[in-house]
């Protein structure tokens, strides 16, 4: 289940980033 540790550390760039650029 590799693939779901990457999407799960996709998820949290992501929210890293919005939270970055509001």
């Amino acid at each position: 289940m590799a693939a779901r540790g990457t999407i799960d550390a996709t998820l949290e760039g992501v929210k890293r980033f919005e939270a970055n650029y509001p």
